[in-house]
C-alpha cells in the first residue's frame, strides 16, 4: 500500500524540488507532533510523581505529629492535626489506620465500617505477592484516580513504622514484633497540575506550528538555491549539448553531488566535442594513415586489378590502378598458384602466407601477407584488401642465425674440455661435445639420456651426487671411462637454458696429467727434505751403531783372552743390540715411508698421530740446535679425511721452515732458551679440525705474507731454498678441503694455522 502511494506520489508532474520539500515537511511534521506527544505525557509522568512526593511529605509531617500527639493527647491532638492538614486545597482527604486496616483517625469523610480486607484498594500494595512487603517504594505506593466531577486526583499510602519508642508499655507493648502499626492513606487533587499541562500543549503547538513554517520557508530557499535552480541549468545544458553547441559549459560552484554531476557534464561536453572533432579529424588522416602506413597495402577487385594502393607500394613498384597484381608484385602474365586474395574471394576469410617477389629496383624481398575481405551494403563480397610486411631483414637473419648456429656448435665440438648438458630433474646427458665422447670413450647416441652420476667412480658416487644436486664444482674427483679405467677430473657445474628449459652445464677436465706432476713435485720435495735431514739421520743411526761397535769389542777382547763372558754381560750385550738394531730399523723405514709415492685416495687420519711422527722423523734436528718444542695436543681431537703420508709433509715443511727462522734469528743476535722454542698446538670446532705451528723465529715481513704460498717464491738465501714446501703444502690442504693461513710480526716470530673439516664417516 505504502509503495502503491510512493509511485503515485513519484509520477506527480511537479519539479524535483518540490517533492523533496513535501518529503521532507512531512519527515518533520510527523517528527515533530511524535516529539510533542513524547514530551507532553513525559511532563505529565512528571508532574504526578512530583506530586506524590509532596504528598507523602506531608505524610511524614503527620507521622511526626502522631509521634508527638501520642505521648499528649492522642485523640485530641490527631484529630487536630488531621483538620489543620485539610485546610489546605489541594488535599481531598486523609485518615490513618491501624495494622488490621481498622480506621483510626479520618478527616472529611467517614472511615468504612469493618476492617479494610487485603484485596482492599488501600491493602493491595502491599500484599499483592504472597510475601508482603515490609516497605514498598514511592513508585508503588500511589495511583492516580478519577473523582465522580471528572477531576483526577493521587491516592498515596505511607506506612506507619514501628519505632523503638512506639513500644513501651503504656503504648504499643503489645506490638512491639510488628514492624509498621498503621498506614496514613491522602488523596490529593490534580488541578494545578493538569492546569499547566493545558498551558504546555499549547506553548508546544504553537511552537511546532511556528517551527513547521520556518523550516519550510527556509528548506524551500535552499532547496530553489541547491536543488531546483541546478538542476534546471544542468537540462538546458544538456539541451544546448544535444544541439552540437559543445562549448556549452554550466557554472556551478557547489562542492557536492550536483556539483560533480555539473562538473561530469562539462567533461562530457568537452569529451564530446573532442571526440567530435578526432572524429573529423580522423576521416580526413585515415587517407594520410592508408598511405603512410609502413607496409604495403593494395585493394583489388575480384579480376585481382588494382583499385587502390597506399605510397609504400606506388614508391616500389611500377604499377598504375587497374594494373594486375601478379604483375606488379612478381612480373607475372597470369594468376599465382597459391594466391591468398583467391582464398579470400572464395570464402570471405582473411588469409596468410608468406611470398617472395621482387622491388622495381630488381632486389628480391619477401614478405608476409595478410589479405581481408571487404563487403558492400548488402554484406557481399566486392574486393579484398591485401597488406604486405616486408620481412627481408628477418630472413637475412635467419641465415645469418643459422651459420651462427654452425659456428657455436663447432666452437662447442672443439672445446677442449668436456662439456655436458643435464636435465635439473634427473641429471640425465641431454647433450654433450666431441670432447666428451673422446674423454669417456661412448658415442654421442650412448651418451645421451645417460645419468651422469653413472659417469663417476662408484667410491665417489655420493660426492659426485651431492655435488650435481646442489650445482657445486669438484676440484678433484674420479671418473670412468667405457672400458672402465678411471681417470681424475674436475667438475664445473652452472646453471643455463637449453630450448627455454633449465639445464646444468658440466665442464670436465681430465687434471690426471696435471695429478702426475704434482705428485713428480711433491716426490722431489719429499728427496729435497731427505737430503737436508741426511745429516740428522746419520747421527740418529751412529748412535746404534756406537753400541754395536762396543759390544764386539767386547767379544773380541774375550774371544782374544779366551775368556768366558759372563752370562750377565751377554745379556746385557744382546739387549743393548737388539734394541739399537730396532731403533736404526725404525729410523730407516720412516724414512721409507716418508719417501715413498703418496697415495691420491683419502682415509680417516688422527692429525696428532701425524703431528707427532713429523716431530719424530725431525727431532734430531732440533735437538741439534737447542730448540724446545712445547706440546698442547687435544687428546679428544676427532680424524680428518686425508691421506696420512702426505700431511706428514705438511708438518715436516713447517718444522723444517721454524727451525730456519730461528736460527735465521739467532745468527744476528744472542739467542736465550725462550728465543729457541716450537709450539705444536691442535683443537677443533663443530665442524672444522684446527693445528698450529708457531715458532720464535725472525718473523715475516708483512707486504711478504700474501705471497708465502706462490710457487718458487722464497725469502731465504740462493741455495738454501726451493721456494716450493709452502706452495705444495698450500695444495695438499686444499686438496683435502682445508685452508692454511700464515699471520707473522718481525723479530717475533710467526703462526701457521691449518683448518680441515672434520671427517663424516
Amino acid at each position: 500500500m505504502f509503495r502503491q502511494y510512493l509511485n503515485k506520489f513519484l509520477r506527480l508532474p511537479i519539479s524535483l524540488a518540490l517533492k523533496i520539500i513535501i518529503s521532507i515537511i512531512l519527515l518533520m511534521m510527523i517528527l515533530l507532533i511524535g516529539l510533542f506527544i513524547i514530551n507532553t505525557q513525559k511532563y505529565e509522568q512528571m508532574a504526578i510523581r512530583n506530586a506524590a512526593i509532596h504528598a507523602d511529605g506531608i505524610a511524614d509531617v503527620v507521622k511526626a505529629g502522631l509521634r508527638r500527639s501520642m505521648r499528649l493527647d492522642p485523640r485530641d491532638d490527631t484529630n487536630a492535626l488531621i483538620e489543620e492538614i485539610q485546610k489546605h486545597s489541594h488535599i481531598s482527604s486523609i485518615s490513618i489506620y491501624d495494622k488490621i486496616g481498622n480506621p483510626s483517625f479520618t478527616g472529611k469523610r467517614l472511615a468504612p465500617p469493618g476492617p479494610l480486607l487485603k484485596n482492599h484498594q488501600l491493602c493491595i500494595m502491599c500484599h499483592a505477592q504472597e510475601q508482603p512487603l515490609a516497605y514498598a517504594p514511592l513508585e508503588e505506593r500511589y495511583k492516580v484516580l478519577d473523582a465522580p466531577d471528572g477531576s483526577r486526583m493521587i491516592r498515596i499510602v505511607t506506612p506507619i513504622a514501628n519505632e523503638p519508642g512506639c513500644s513501651t508499655i503504656s503504648c504499643h507493648v503489645a506490638q512491639k514484633n510488628n514492624s509498621f502499626l498503621g498506614i496514613v492513606e491522602m488523596t490529593v487533587t490534580l488541578d494545578n497540575i493538569e492546569g499547566n499541562i493545558s498551558l504546555l500543549v499549547k506553548d508546544n503547538a504553537e511552537y511546532v506550528l511556528f517551527s513547521l513554517i520556518v523550516i519550510v520557508i527556509i528548506l524551500s530557499a535552499i532547496t530553489y538555491w541547491l536543488v531546483d535552480s541546478p538542476i534546471k541549468g544542468m537540462i538546458e545544458t544538456t539541451r544546448r549539448i544535444a544541439l552540437g553547441d559543445y562549448d556549452a559549459r554550466l557554472s556551478l560552484i557547489q562542492n557536492d553531488e550536483l556539483g560533480e554531476l555539473a562538473h561530469a557534464i562539462n567533461r562530457m561536453a568537452s569529451e564530446v566535442g573532442n571526440q567530435h572533432d578526432e572524429l573529423r579529424k580522423q576521416r580526413g588522416s585515415y587517407q594520410s594513415l592508408f598511405e603512410g602506413v609502413p607496409c604495403l597495402i593494395t585493394v583489388q577487385d575480384r579480376n585481382y586489378r588494382l583499385i587502390q594502393y597506399n605510397q609504400s607500394f606506388a614508391e616500389r613498384f611500377e604499377a598504375r590502378p587497374g594494373d594486375y597484381c601478379y604483375r606488379a608484385y612478381k612480373g607475372r602474365d597470369c594468376k599465382c598458384e597459391e594466391c591468398p586474395v583467391e582464398k579470400t574471394f572464395a570464402d570471405g576469410k582473411p588469409h596468410t602466407t608468406e611470398e617472395v617477389g621482387y622491388y622495381r629496383d630488381g632486389s628480391q624481398a619477401h614478405w608476409i601477407v595478410n589479405t581481408a575481405p571487404i563487403y558492400d551494403d548488402k554484406g557481399e563480397v566486392v574486393a579484398a584488401m591485401e597488406m604486405c610486411l616486408d620481412i627481408t631483414r628477418r630472413k637475412r637473419l635467419e641465415v645469418e642465425l643459422k651459420a651462427s648456429e654452425k659456428k657455436y656448435c663447432a666452437i662447442f665440438n672443439n672445446i677442449p674440455n668436456a662439456v655436458l648438458v643435464l636435465a635439473v630433474e634427473n641429471m640425465q646427458i641431454i647433450d654433450c661435445n666431441q670432447t666428451a665422447q673422446t674423454l669417456y670413450g661412448y658415442t654421442k647416441g650412448e651418451l645421451i639420456r645417460r645419468s651422469a652420476f653413472e659417469l663417476a667412480a662408484p667410491d665417489e658416487f655420493d660426492t659426485n651426487r651431492k655435488a650435481m644436486e646442489s650445482a657445486q664444482s669438484l676440484k678433484q674427483t674420479k671418473h670412468l671411462t667405457k672400458e672402465g679405467e678411471s681417470f681424475w677430473a674436475s667438475t664445473s657445474i652452472t646453471t643455463a637454458e637449453f630450448d627455454d628449459l633449465p639445464v646444468l652445464l658440466m665442464v670436465v677436465t681430465d687434471i690426471s696429467e696435471r695429478i702426475r706432476s704434482e705428485e713428480q713435485l711433491v716426490q722431489a720435495s719429499k728427496m729435497a727434505t731427505l737430503g737436508e735431514m741426511a745429516t740428522g739421520v746419520a747421527h740418529e743411526l751412529n748412535q746404534p751403531l756406537a753400541t754395536l761397535q762396543i759390544a764386539a769389542n767386547i767379544f773380541k777382547r774375550k774371544l782374544k783372552k779366551n775368556a768366558p763372558i759372563e752370562r750377565e754381560t751377554l745379556e746385557n750385550m744382546s739387549a743393548k743390540i737388539s734394541n739399537n738394531v730396532g731403533r736404526a730399523t725404525k729410523i730407516i723405514n720412516h724414512m721409507r715411508e716418508f719417501g715413498r709415492k703418496a697415495n691420491i685416495e683419502t682415509e680417516q687420519v688422527e692429525l696428532n698421530e701425524v703431528i707427532c711422527r713429523a716431530f719424530d722423523f725431525f727431532s734430531r734436528q732440533l735437538q741439534l740446535h737447542d730448540i724446545d718444542v712445547i706440546w698442547e695436543l687435544d687428546d679428544n681431537l676427532p680424524p680428518i679425511q686425508a691421506d696420512s703420508n702426505r700431511m706428514e709433509q705438511v708438518f715436516i715443511n713447517l718444522l723444517l721452515n721454524a727451525r730456519d727462522a730461528i736460527l735465521e734469528k739467532c745468527a744476528h743476535k744472542d739467542c736465550g732458551p725462550h728465543d729457541r722454542r716450537i709450539t705444536l698446538r691442535t683443537r677443533f670446532t663443530l665442524r672444522h679440525v684446527f693445528a698450529e705451528v708457531i715458532d720464535t723465529g725472525i718473523g715475516i715481513p708483512k707486504h711478504i705474507v700474501p705471497r708465502l704460498f706462490e710457487p718458487f717464491f722464497t725469502t731465504k738465501e740462493v741455495g738454501k731454498g726451493t721456494g716450493l714446501g709452502l706452495s705444495i703444502s698450500y695444495g695438499i690442504v686444499t686438496d683435502y678441503g682445508g685452508s692454511i693461513h700464515a699471520s707473522s710480526s718481525v723479530l717475533e716470530g710467526s703462526r701457521f694455522v691449518i683448518s680441515l673439516p672434520k671427517s663424516k664417516a
